[in-house]
């Protein structure tokens, strides 16, 4: 007979998943490996799905002009940024596929301080500062609402006018003429050294722009307003958490309407 200590730490495991949920959703996760290159995505039996990622993702950094494909020798001394594609499956709660997604990233490790980028450090609020929200949040019994910028690093222009970067595997890397090509980089994508900075620097611009005052001790947190109307925002990368009074109905729908007019965010 099963003790109550491990009926407890199975209870804790389960959560409310069933044991055969659960079993399908460790099964699911172990059967589907994550190819680590292309040529491992093309050869598998979700080749179909890998692909159909990559064009997402390509169709994705076309529409917020990421790039634009030009003579390779018009990059400095021929040199590029190397990239890489990155498989990943996104699960559901209950362990069944969400989807498939693909993503190509800058080997930022390929950049030349001083030609490809200068600054590189971009903050994000401390756990001390979140735990102190999140008991003012108690105390006040404040509203706590997230958001998540959706295709973040990707929408801010580029700090340097000359990264050029080889074109992603899997796609055409020739000229109408036939001539090789290169990527001119005009907006920054994940993998690059300064592209964290980059949004750091433009959501915070954009928060002030909308009122709000950044703290002195820490440069991810704002607040706006006093009383009823008072706002607190944090924000971690491309991750935005809002507290506003519950009664503050329509100040949290201003602040989703406003960002939505400057961002693309996730649903």
């Amino acid at each position: 007979e099963m003790s109550s200590t491990r009926r407890r730490a199975l209870k804790l495991i389960l959560g409310k998943q069933t044991l055969g949920e659960f079993a399908y959703a460790c099964a699911a996760r172990i059967m589907l490996p994550e190819p680590l290159t292309v040529k491992d995505a093309m050869a598998s039996e979700h080749a179909a799905q890998w692909k159909e990622a990559m064009d997402e993702e390509m169709f994705n950094l076309i529409k917020f002009g990421c790039f634009d494909r030009v003579p390779i020798g018009q990059a400095q001394s021929g040199r590029l940024v190397k990239n890489k594609w990155v498989f990943k499956v996104k699960y559901n709660a209950d362990g069944s596929i969400q989807r498939f997604r693909a993503r190509l990233v800058a080997k930022g490790f390929t950049q030349i301080q001083g030609n490809d980028f200068y600054e590189t450090f971009s903050p994000v609020f401390s756990y001390t500062s979140l735990r102190i929200v999140l008991a003012i949040a108690a105390q006040d019994d404040l509203q706590i609402d997230q958001w998540d910028l959706k295709n973040g690093f990707i929408q801010q222009d580029i700090d340097v006018e000359h990264l050029y970067m080889e074109c992603p595997e899997g796609y055409n890397d020739k000229l109408a003429d036939g001539s090789k090509a290169a990527l001119h980089c005009k907006k920054s994508i994940y993998g690059l050294k300064q592209s964290s900075r980059l949004l750091h620097n433009r959501l915070s611009k954009y928060l002030k722009s909308q009122g709000y005052l950044q703290f002195v001790s820490d440069q991810c947190v704002y607040v706006k307003g006093t009383g009823a109307d008072r706002s607190i925002v944090c924000t971690w990368v491309d991750d935005i958490i809002l507290c506003t009074t519950r009664g503050n109905t329509i100040g949290r729908e201003t602040f989703d309407a406003e960002l939505r007019s400057e961002f693309e965010v996730s649903p």
